[in-house]
């Protein structure tokens, strides 16, 4: 291709309307060989570019943006040099990248030395280069620059609609796509106005920049999703380093001391969905994790849908999946304490609990249940827990725990599920039984029948089930 067709494609990479013609100009004066007046009309075209998104940054409530228009059109009413003034905007907010700051600043100075009467002219070379970095770093597609696009994103985070689909899909679907809208110079920017946002620093001001108190609160929920979405994009090695990122964000940049439910209650959705996030911490962080964990569910009047990220039937499955150097029982103790305590009896939540091995904790706290003097004693979620996890609960408890519950469930003062499961002399739950009259045979055998275990189960063949199947049938 020859050289006047390589520059006459140019036009053809402009993103938006060459507005007030001057790129189009500026090609005719290279082609009649006046480089130095097709210098000027790049020049004039960069500025017509950043004039008009001043504009548009005025109609997104751009910060300060009200302002330096106000400023250039009175520049403009005045027949004064205007450019400065848009420069300076985009410079002073950090909206240029390093290479548009280098260009303009380059392309302002050759053209000033070109419009002085200095005898200065310009090589069809610096024509020729002016033209193509125009194209590339301005007048040319670009992606937006982080100042202008994690700003915008932020803003866009307090609309009820900004996720239309919460699902997991939904959410790494918008994520993965204003992602990858940013230049990655940027992702730490986001990353930190994200934990600000999600943090909801609650003053005044915050509130009135994204829309009043009500428009802030989706902003946070909206931001605890984007993060989520974050960790649950499916590069592995990325998300590895976006959790570093966070972590880096919430303990070293805003020196986070006091985790509180309301403004940090989000770092349990993130552990629910990336459970790895916990070995960026250190383990004096771990503890205050572990403080949250428990002021949450312990502010807690009921429990969330199951499904709901920061359900302790989720935190306690993620936090089991990729457990921590020291174990979740060693790492998390006033976390499981207040979960058992409160949630013990909630399926969902003991399944979790046995996931992590909690089992002989579970059982302490069932037993703990039923000894207390009042008569408060739920039978029916005692007895309906037991016999749901009578296999799982018996793999992790010993004989003695397993004598201690059966022995709790013995008092006179039970008359309904539980003095069921006991009148039936335990048979009912026959792992656990067989676990306790096991441990009473070897060590106690007097107890037996003080214990209601004086009786072995009765092992019933196949054929003799069949027969009585038929039996019942005819």
């Amino acid at each position: 291709m020859t050289e006047p067709d390589a520059i006459d494609d140019l036009p053809g990479k402009l993103e938006h309307e060459d507005i007030g013609r001057y790129f189009a100009e500026a090609i005719r004066c290279y082609h009649a060989e006046a480089y130095r007046a097709s210098i000027i009309m790049v020049h004039n075209a960069v500025m017509a570019k950043l004039r008009h998104e001043l504009s548009e940054f005025v109609k997104l409530d751009m910060a300060g943006g009200l302002k330096a228009e106000g400023e250039v059109i009175a520049l403009e009413k005045s027949r004064g040099g205007y450019e400065g003034r848009v420069v300076s905007y985009f410079k002073d907010n950090g909206y240029f990248s390093p290479h548009q700051d280098g260009f303009i600043n380059n392309l302002a100075r050759i053209r000033n030395d070109l419009a002085h009467s200095s005898g200065r002219e310009a090589s069809q070379d610096e024509a020729k280069l002016m033209l193509r970095l125009s194209i590339d770093h301005f007048l040319g597609s670009q992606k937006p620059h982080p100042g202008v696009a994690i700003p915008l994103l932020i803003k866009h985070l307090s609309r009820p609609d900004y996720f239309p689909d919460v699902t997991v899909d939904g959410v790494c679907s918008v994520v993965e796509s204003e992602v990858k809208a940013i230049d990655p110079t940027g992702y730490k920017r986001l990353v930190d106005q994200l934990v600000d946002a999600v943090e909801m620093p609650g003053s005044k001001k915050d509130a009135e920049l994204v829309g009043g108190v009500e428009a802030m609160n989706t902003a946070a929920t909206n931001a605890e999703n984007f993060l989520c979405g974050l960790l649950l994009l499916n590069d592995v090695e990325e998300t590895r380093i976006w959790s570093a990122r966070i972590a880096k964000s919430v303990f070293e940049r805003r020196k986070s001391r006091t985790l509180n439910p309301e403004g940090h209650g989000y770092l349990l959705s993130l552990i629910s969905v990336w459970p790895a996030f916990l070995k960026e911490l250190e383990p004096a962080f771990l503890m205050r994790i572990d403080q949250l964990a428990a002021a949450v569910y312990q502010a807690l009047d009921k429990l969330p849908e199951k499904e709901a990220s920061r359900h302790p039937a989720q935190v306690v499955l993620a936090m089991s999946s990729e457990p921590t150097e020291r174990g979740l029982a060693t790492d998390f103790p006033m976390m499981l304490d207040c979960i058992i305590d409160r949630f013990w009896s909630d399926a969902d939540v003991v399944d979790a609990l046995l996931d992590g091995g909690l089992g002989a904790r579970l059982v302490d706290r069932i037993v703990s249940h039923m000894e207390q003097a009042t008569a408060s004693v739920d039978e029916a979620e005692v007895a309906e827990i037991l016999r749901r996890f009578d296999a799982r609960l018996a793999e992790q408890i010993d004989g003695p725990k397993a004598i201690n519950l059966l022995c709790s469930m013995s008092h006179s003062r039970f008359c309904g599920a539980v003095a069921e499961i006991y009148n039936g002399e335990f048979f009912y739950l026959p792992k656990i039984r067989a676990l306790g009259r096991a441990h009473v045979v070897e060590h106690m055998p007097g107890r037996l029948q003080d214990l209601g275990l004086i009786r072995e189960p009765v092992v019933v063949s196949g054929f003799e089930r069949a027969m009585r199947r038929r039996r019942k049938s005819g």
